[in-house]
């Protein structure tokens, strides 16, 4: 698993080095469809599918692995779910793919980086709240028994908290236009 957050986050960190040297050089992105655009400049022909093949790749493992998330949360409720989980991971992506397939219109998900910007802000804040209720937990005898948690770990916990909670909202504020 960390294994393929490593490769997943170097492989956005190059992409976004490509495109950044794309838009260096003066080239234009085609608003139609500004993702393909350095692929495409680099490329020519050849950059539209290796595009193609890149958006496919990251769709489908997005798309598993969201399901496999969601679906792992839901067997909680019932044994139900539990029993048959992997038709239920089927079926997620199966109403996942008719969903893009009807109304996806991926060039135009651009337009939205804000409204995503701020999502993950707000998830920022919540990861925080989180890990703030783990940490005080962490120190309550009637929850973890005799175990005892190291200082440190609870320190750099606390520490990271607090950054967090601060960058969301140094976030938050600048996306309203707050000084």
């Amino acid at each position: 698993m960390v294994s393929g957050i490593l490769i997943a986050s170097i492989v956005r960190v190059f992409l976004f080095l490509a495109v950044l040297g794309v838009v260096s050089q003066g080239y234009a992105l085609d608003p139609t469809n500004p993702a393909m655009s350095p692929f495409q400049y680099i490329l020519g022909n050849v950059g539209k599918i290796i595009f193609g093949i890149v958006i496919w790749a990251a769709s489908v493992t997005s798309v598993i692995g969201a399901a496999y998330t969601s679906v792992s949360f839901m067997t909680n409720f019932h044994p139900f779910i539990e029993e048959y989980k992997r038709f239920f991971i089927i079926g997620f992506i199966v109403v996942s793919t008719l969903v893009f397939a009807t109304i996806g219109k991926p060039a135009q998900v651009l337009v939205l980086v804000l409204v995503l910007v701020l999502v993950g802000t707000l998830n920022g804040l919540v990861l925080p709240i989180a890990m703030v209720i783990v940490l005080i937990a962490a120190y309550r005898k009637n929850i973890i028994g005799n175990y005892k948690h190291p200082i440190w770990i609870a320190a750099f916990g606390w520490v990271i908290a607090v950054a967090m909670s601060v960058l969301s909202a140094m976030t938050i504020a600048q996306y309203l236009g707050i000084n």
